[in-house]
């Protein structure tokens, strides 16, 4: 269902950015346990390439909860430019 929704998400996007829109950003909610799964980066960098979209229109938000996991999230910086943390997980308790 997560790569479902990703290349839905990404094939939306590609449409937008071919009718000329400027200064839009695809934001994805991504989950600690997406972003550890190899395969689902595999996938996701994929569905980036199939749509032919630029990364740097992509904003990848994740929970702070990475920190606690030991991930080093740097490392998927081929999937965005724009890394951002979420903090309203813990806001919501």
């Amino acid at each position: 269902l997560d790569t479902f929704v990703c290349r839905e998400a990404c094939k939306w996007f590609s449409q937008l950015e071919k009718s000329d829109q400027e200064n839009i950003i695809l934001t994805l909610n991504v989950a600690v346990d997406q972003i550890s799964n190899d395969q689902f980066i595999m996938n996701l960098i994929n569905i980036i390439k199939e749509y032919n979209l630029n990364p740097s229109n992509i904003e990848i938000e994740i929970s702070e909860q990475i920190f606690e996991t030991g991930i080093e999230y740097s490392k998927y910086q081929e999937l965005s430019k724009n890394i951002v943390l979420s903090t309203i997980e813990k806001s919501l308790k």
